[in-house]
Parts: structure tokens; sequence; C-alpha cells
């Protein structure tokens, strides 16, 4: 007989489409490490962090990532992905990222950009200037809110 540890059956449980009514957010602890790259691919920092993880299954969003409000773009099962993006008149930045409803891990890559005019509308390779990339390797655990 094979017996699943307590908190990744409760990591399962939260993670998983809400099933009884009226349960439409999950509110996850997330620990793990923030590695900033250059844009050469070079690791130029690498630091602990936490963060507080509000997935919302009515709407499809997820905050708590990156600074503002991110879409979930595909779930089953198994996983949940995630997709957004932030504008302002002098950067860009671009979020992708994967939980895995099952084990917890976290992975996320914000990659950010400096416009090279600013308020530039129109985004190509020839009006951006890639400035970092910062990859989040988390794990998570389903928690409640402190208030």
């Amino acid at each position: 007989m094979t017996v699943t540890p307590m908190p990744a059956m409760l990591l399962a449980l939260a993670l998983s489409i809400p099933a009884q009514a009226g349960e439409q957010e999950v509110v996850l602890a997330c620990n793990g490490t923030l590695t900033t790259e250059s844009p050469q691919g070079k690791t130029i920092g690498q630091e602990d962090t936490s963060q507080g993880i509000i997935i919302n299954f009515e709407d499809r969003t997820i905050r708590g990532v990156a600074g503002y409000l991110v879409k979930i773009t595909a779930s089953d099962d198994t996983s949940i992905d995630f997709s957004g993006r932030e504008e302002t008149p002098y950067t860009f930045q671009r979020t992708d990222g994967r939980i895995d409803r099952v084990t917890g891990d976290f992975y996320m890559s914000v990659m950010e950009w400096m416009k090279k005019k600013p308020g530039e509308t129109t985004l190509t390779k020839e009006t951006l200037t890639l400035t970092r990339t910062m990859h989040y390797e988390l794990k998570c655990r389903p928690t409640q809110r402190m208030f």
C-alpha cells in the first residue's frame, strides 16, 4: 500500500479546480530562489524570496506575481500556466510561468526591456533593449490570508 504524505495530499486538494460552490480562490505561500540574468544569460544575482500568491479560478487570474495581475492561460489536473505583461512609458515586461498542482513547484520567468524611446508604442526588437531576465523557482503550499 502506498501512503501519500499529508502535505502533498493537502496541496493537491488545495490546487484542484474548486469543487465546492463558492470556493473561488486559493491562497499560496511560496518560498524559493530568484535568479537574475544579464541580457547575455549570465547570472548577475541570486537571492532567497517569498511570495504570497492568490489564484482566482472565477476570473482566471493570479495576483502576487511580478507586481501585476497575470492571466491563467491553461490549466488541467496537474498544472496551471500563466502569462502577463506590464508596460510603462520606459519599460516593458513579459511574464510566463507554471504551477505544478501536485508538487507545489512554481516556475516563472520575467523578461524586462527598456524602451529605446520613452513612450514608444510599437514593441519590437528594434524599439526595445533587453535589460534582464528574472527566474523564480519556488515551492508553494496552501495557506490562509493573515488578515
